[in-house]
C-alpha cells in the first residue's frame, strides 16, 4: 500500500508530503493516530465554544472523536474537535492542546513548518538523515519539488459570474475553460521544469519527470543533493526510490502520452465522506491503494464513518482491490472529490476525478474536512507490475496526486508517523 503527496500544494508546494506504507506499515506526517485523548478535553471543547460565541454548554454535543495532529519539532499534540449547536445545527471547530488550551493549528504547522527550514532546509527529514550516514560521493535517488505559481480557480471565476449577475457559463464555455486552463498549467510546468532539468543534465546527470508534474526524479551524489536544495525554484526535496526495468538500473520512462492511455477500467463505489480521527494525516491530495486486510486496517482506523469503514472490511481481497483519494484538508464542509472514470495503458493507471466546492449561498459546516472517495476494483480488470504508476487527474487534466504500486523496491518516505 502505498501513500502519495501531491504536486500540488494547499497552500504551498513545501507542505505537502510525500507518503507510502512500507509493508503493513503506514507512513504520515505530522501526527500519530495512536495518541491518546486526555480526560475532560471534551467538556473544555464545549466550554471554549460555548464561550467564545454566546451559546449555552447544554446545546452542544461533541461530533465524534477529536482528530490529533502532532508537531514532533515543536514536541505539541493538538486536538480538534468538532462541536454542534443542536438548535441551529451550526458546527464549529476548536483546536485544544493536552492541557485543555485552545491553540490556533494554522500557526502551530507554520512554525512547524519554520523549524522545519532551520533543522532541515529543503530537505524531508528522512532524506537528511540519509545523507548524514553515507559519504558525499555515495549516489541517492531523489524527487525534487518545484515552487509553481498559483493556479486560477475555474470555479470562483464561475461564482464570480454569478455574483455579478451574469448568465451561467454553458457546458461548451466550460469544456473551453477548462481546455485553457489544461494548457496553462501545462505550459507553467513547462516553465518550471525545463531551467532545472537543463542545469541537472548541464550537471552530467540524468532527471526523468512525469508529464503534467512539478517533480523531477533523479540519482545524485550527497554534494550534488545539497547543492540543489540551494536553488531558489527548490520546494522540497525526498527520498526516492522510482522503478526500475527488469535487469537494469535505468528508471523506466515516466512519459506517457493521453493518445497512449488504452481501455477504461470498471469499478464499484465503496463510499464516500469527509472527516477522519486524526488531524494533518491526509491533508493533501492523497491516493491510497489497499491490496490485503492488513494494509486497509491502517486506513480503517481512521475513518469516523464506521458504515464506510465497514465497507472496506467486508471487500475479498483475493478478489479485489480498494482505491482511495483524498483531496486533502478543506476549511470547511461542501468540497468534496468524485473519481469518475479509470483508465489504464502499459505500467500506468490514471483515476480521473471531479473536485466540488461549497456554493456560497448555502450554509456548510465550519470546520476542517478531508473529502474522500472509496472504490474498488476487480484484480480481473486492472492487473499491477511491480512499478505500476498511479496518477490522480482533474478533469481539466490536472495531476494532483501520484504513486507507484505495487512498489519494486524501497519506497518514497515522508516525514514520521505511523499507525501501529
Amino acid at each position: 500500500m502505498k501513500y502519495s503527496r501531491s504536486p500540488r500544494s494547499y497552500p504551498g508546494l513545501g507542505h505537502a508530503i510525500m507518503l507510502v506504507a512500507l509493508g503493513v506499515s503506514i507512513i504520515f506526517g505530522n501526527v500519530e493516530v495512536s495518541a491518546q485523548e486526555p480526560p475532560n478535553l471534551k467538556q473544555a471543547a464545549l466550554e471554549r465554544v460555548a464561550e467564545r460565541h454566546g451559546l449555552s454548554v447544554t446545546d452542544l454535543q461533541v461530533v465524534g472523536g477529536p482528530a490529533t495532529g502532532r508537531y514532533p519539532l515543536q514536541n505539541k499534540t493538538v486536538f480538534h474537535f468538532k462541536v454542534r449547536d443542536t438548535r441551529s445545527r451550526q458546527i464549529y471547530g476548536v483546536a485544544l492542546d493536552d492541557a485543555a488550551r485552545e491553540v490556533d493549528a494554522e500557526n502551530l504547522q507554520a512554525d512547524e513548518n519554520a523549524l522545519h527550514e532551520v533543522k532541515y532546509g529543503k530537505l524531508d527529514p528522512k532524506l537528511a538523515e540519509r545523507l548524514a550516514e553515507i559519504a558525499d560521493k555515495t549516489p541517492v535517488t531523489v524527487s525534487i519539488w518545484l515552487k509553481m505559481p498559483p493556479e486560477e480557480d475555474v470555479e470562483q471565476s464561475r461564482r464570480g459570474r454569478r455574483r455579478r449577475g451574469e448568465l451561467p457559463a454553458t457546458r461548451n464555455e466550460i469544456a473551453a475553460l477548462e481546455r485553457r486552463a489544461e494548457a496553462r498549467l501545462a505550459a507553467r510546468v513547462r516553465s518550471v521544469v525545463a531551467p532545472v532539468i537543463a542545469r541537472l543534465e548541464r550537471m552530467g546527470y540524468s532527471p526523468t519527470t512525469i508529464d503534467g508534474s512539478p517533480i523531477i526524479y533523479a540519482v545524485l551524489p550527497t554534494a550534488a543533493i545539497r547543492a540543489v536544495a540551494g536553488w531558489n525554484d527548490i520546494e522540497r526535496i525526498y527520498l526516492s526510490e522510482p522503478a526500475y526495468a527488469a535487469g537494469s538500473l535505468r528508471p523506466v520512462a515516466t512519459h506517457v502520452r493521453p493518445d497512449e492511455m488504452s481501455g477504461t477500467v470498471p469499478f464499484e463505489n465503496l463510499g464516500q465522506g469527509d472527516s477522519f480521527n486524526a488531524a494533518n494525516t491526509l491533508g493533501k491530495p492523497t491516493i491510497l491503494i489497499f491490496g490485503n486486510k492488513g494494509e486497509a486496517a491502517r486506513f480503517t482506523e481512521l475513518l469516523n464513518d464506521k458504515t464506510n469503514a465497514k465497507r472496506i472490511e467486508e471487500v475479498d481481497f483475493t478478489r479485489d482491490w480498494v482505491v482511495v483519494v483524498v483531496r486533502g484538508i478543506r476549511p470547511s464542509g461542501g468540497y468534496g472529490i468524485q473519481i469518475q472514470g479509470v483508465s489504464r495503458a502499459p505500467g500506468v493507471v490514471k483515476l480521473h476525478v471531479k473536485l466540488t466546492n461549497p456554493d456560497p449561498q448555502r450554509s456548510v459546516t465550519q470546520a476542517l474536512t478531508y473529502p474522500y472517495h472509496l472504490i474498488k476494483i476487480q484484480r480481473s480488470k486492472l492487473s499491477m507490475p511491480a512499478g505500476t504508476k498511479w496518477g490522480v487527474h482533474t478533469l481539466s487534466g490536472e495531476l494532483i496526486a501520484q504513486t507507484i504500486y505495487p512498489q519494486q523496491s524501497s519506497a518514497i518516505e515522508g516525514t514520521t508517523m505511523k499507525i501501529r
